[in-house]
């Protein structure tokens, strides 16, 4: 009788405790994800008419999508944004990526160092395709 009781108290204690909400582990929205998601937002208003071409950065971006390609990418339009006066847009999406890798603690000057200059050149769209893409596997694996 008083195993059964027992066994009785057992699993009712469990029932209710599994009703009760338990901590989850999730990642944050911080300011890392929100400067991402923000890049996205600033992609789709982007001028496409413009058309410029800058580095190639489409190896990197199949390596994994790494600090170092959020560094060349940054760098890259960085460049080529500042020969000329930036659009509202272009100075947002550099100015969050910005963020994004300050954010990250990534010294660009030497996850850059061994990267070469790429051998061919890409229009300023692709380049932000690529990045979108980056960004959506970076925030979907939970990196």
């Amino acid at each position: 009788m008083k195993k059964m009781i027992f066994l009785l108290v057992s699993a009712v204690a469990l029932l209710f405790s599994s009703a009760v909400p338990s901590p989850t582990h999730h990642k944050p929205e911080g300011r890392l994800n929100l400067n991402l998601k923000h890049i996205i937002d600033l992609v789709a208003k982007y001028n496409t008419s413009l058309i410029e071409f800058v580095d190639d950065v489409s190896l990197l971006a199949g390596a994994g999508c790494n600090n170092t390609f959020f560094c060349k990418v940054h760098d890259v339009l960085h460049e080529n944004f500042g020969k000329r006066k930036m659009e509202k847009v272009e100075k947002e999406i550099v100015n969050n990526l910005k963020k994004f890798i300050d954010g990250t603690n990534a010294n660009c000057t030497v996850l850059l160092k061994d990267v070469t200059a790429a051998e061919s050149r890409k229009p300023v769209p692709k380049l932000l395709t690529y990045l979108v893409k980056c960004i959506q596997g970076r925030n979907l694996s939970g990196r």
